[in-house]
């Protein structure tokens, strides 16, 4: 029963997809929007959304550092990743702008937003809402 409920998903999910970057497109085309634009944010929300359905879940079974812990370890792994990839790639490129002066600021800000949600210890439902809108 198990495989039979995998196979579903899967097949939901492929087609889910589909159907998401087909209409997005249809969105970027509407308003002229880039297609980098919309792609970086469609990656942004394939990689996120799993993690913030586990979370939830988590969540609501009462294992909310578990929520917390796959946000951190994530949101780290996904970092590291990805400064790791651009250090790998440096020397072939020559960027126009500064881009950590420009940029750092989008990964600083949201860690001092997490440490004062943090700071007591507990994340309200409140605060939950506030860090899903900043997302």
């Amino acid at each position: 029963m198990d495989f039979l409920i995998f196979i579903i998903s899967m097949t939901a999910l492929i087609y889910g997809a589909e159907l998401v970057i087909k209409e997005s497109e249809k969105i970027a085309f509407h308003f002229n929007i880039s297609h980098f634009i919309i792609g970086a944010t469609l990656i942004a929300l394939g990689t996120s959304l799993p993690e913030m359905a586990a979370s939830i879940k988590a969540s609501f079974s009462g294992h909310g550092e578990i929520a917390v812990s796959n946000v951190l370890g994530s949101n780290i792994f996904n970092i590291t990743m990805v400064l790791g990839f651009v250090f790998l790639v440096s020397s072939t490129m020559n960027p126009k702008r500064d881009i950590f002066s420009k940029d750092a600021g989008w990964a600083i800000i949201p860690l001092g937003i997490m440490y004062l949600v943090l700071f007591d210890g507990v994340i309200s439902r409140l605060e939950g809402v506030i860090l899903l809108l900043i997302m």
